[in-house]
């Protein structure tokens, strides 16, 4: 058992050592969003057709205001597309991996790079109270 454990981690520890010192391994390349990524029916139940009126970015943190006064908070990986987003009525949201994608009436989209595939999105209405959370 000892020499199968040991060949087993000599194995992984010579794997590990054909990578010259100081290499950092790859990191990944932008969202990997899908060509079609699928709906998510509850945000998009929730915001459809409210207009976004503004949109503030905090480090990771991206803050869409809509018309109503409801606010969307989104941990981004990377800076929120601000001009995509301002003054659009959103019809539909898909979401995937580290996409959210707003869809708009005007039949134009933005997509938002996601800080993590899970809790990386809330939702809270003019008064503050939950609306939305993954």
């Amino acid at each position: 058992m000892f020499a199968r454990l040991t060949s087993l981690f000599g194995r992984r520890q010579s794997s590990n050592s054909e990578q010259p010192s100081g290499a950092q391994p790859a990191s990944r390349p932008g969202p990997p969003c899908e060509p079609e990524l699928p709906l998510n029916p509850m945000l998009a139940r929730i915001i459809a057709g409210r207009t976004v009126r503004a949109v503030a970015q905090d480090g990771t943190l991206a803050s869409v205001t809509f018309a109503d006064g409801s606010v969307m908070k989104i941990k981004t990986g990377a800076p929120a597309p601000v001009d995509a987003l301002i003054g659009k009525t959103v019809q539909n949201v898909r979401q995937g991996g580290l996409c959210l994608e707003l869809l708009f009436q005007d039949n134009s989209l933005a997509t938002v790079t996601l800080a993590e595939e899970t809790s990386s999105v809330l939702l809270r209405d003019a008064q503050g109270t939950f609306e939305y959370a993954d």
